[in-house]
């Protein structure tokens, strides 16, 4: 099934064109990574997938919904997602994060929260302030702020930048258990491939708000 289907999407701002009729799409279950250098236009794409801002021009469909479609609104509960850094109260702990999280999303009960906390391996830190968090645990608890809704697809902007390699590691191996366990689809991206050819199945490589090439992890390896 096809979860993201872009059609020519711009996105300018005054006199800079930050995406340039870009097309892509993005089937259920694939890791997806977006990849080109800091600038290309890989965070205004995934502002412009999660309904953070709006394009310029062209159109796009989620689950095949319309953007401009009524229905959008209630088909974007089933993404989640983090832009450039996590979203939290550094005063808070994980558990209180979460719940903050719960409030907002609407979700009655607190059921859960555990669960989450040791899906992503913070289990032992749930009563932990945030402050004292590395930036990996950081991102963990960001990755389990955005299944709060129990999301179908995760669009993540480069999740593992900062981190030091036991980070990146951990990060990755939550990524392809969420895929793995609960086959949710991800959007990733990041300015390495090294980083995403450990986890990523297609790729979109884009530049200066350009879509150069669409390829599977096959087609790299051959070439």
């Amino acid at each position: 099934m096809e979860i993201i289907r872009v059609e020519k999407i711009s996105k300018n701002y005054k006199k800079t064109k930050a995406l340039d009729e870009v097309s892509l799409s993005v089937e259920e279950g694939e890791l997806f990574g977006l990849l080109g250098v800091n600038g290309a236009g890989k965070s205004t794409f995934m502002r412009i997938v999660l309904g953070i801002q709006e394009p310029t021009s062209g159109e796009y469909y989620l689950f095949n919904v319309k953007n401009n479609d009524r229905k959008i609104s209630k088909v974007r509960g089933r993404f989640g997602g983090i832009i450039e850094i996590p979203s939290m109260y550094l005063g808070m702990s994980a558990r209180e994060n979460l719940m903050e999280q719960y409030r907002y999303l609407g979700i009655p009960s607190f059921d859960g929260i555990d669960e989450l906390l040791d899906l992503v391996g913070l289990s032992g830190a749930g009563k932990k302030i945030t402050k004292n968090f590395s930036l990996g645990m950081k991102q963990r608890l960001g990755l389990a702020m955005a299944l709060a809704g129990n999301p179908d697809c995760i669009i993540l902007d480069e999740p593992m930048n900062g981190l030091d390699p036991e980070g990146i590691i951990e990060i990755r191996e939550v990524i392809l258990k969420l895929n793995r366990e609960r086959d949710i689809t991800f959007v990733i991206s990041s300015h390495i491939l090294d980083e995403l050819s450990k986890i990523a199945t297609h790729y979109g490589f884009i530049k200066d708000g350009s879509l150069i090439e669409e390829v599977t992890t096959e087609e790299i390896d051959s070439k």
